[in-house]
């Protein structure tokens, strides 16, 4: 949640220029594609993979649901509102969510006896 904190240790690493050229490539494909749809975002292209199956769509408009409120600014996409966008587009069902106060930090036991 946070680029930098007390007792964070950066490390810089020099890239391939090969991939900083995908990278900028696929950043004016996307430029490009918000363009041509007035501003929306359209995923070309969603894989969903879980223990279930995969499931793949195609040209996924994604609308912000401003989930995180909190935490984002109004109107911010993301990887949630492409899952929230397809059930509200009726192509995926049994979307829930659970919110967990803290992530990463293993439960307390107390043991007694």
């Amino acid at each position: 949640m946070y680029p930098y904190k007390n007792g964070t240790h950066l490390q810089l690493h020099t890239e391939n220029q090969r991939r900083l050229d995908k990278i900028h490539s696929e950043f004016q494909e996307e430029v490009a594609r918000l363009k041509a749809n007035a501003g929306q975002v359209i995923i070309p292209e969603a894989t969903i993979r879980s223990p279930k199956g995969n499931w793949s769509f195609s040209d996924v408009l994604v609308i912000p649901h401003d989930t995180r409120s909190d935490l984002l600014q109004p109107d911010v996409v993301t990887a949630l509102d492409a899952l929230l966008s397809l059930q509200d587009q009726g192509q995926l069902s049994n979307v829930r969510l659970q919110w967990y106060e803290s992530i990463g930090q293993l439960p307390r036991w107390t043991a007694t006896g």
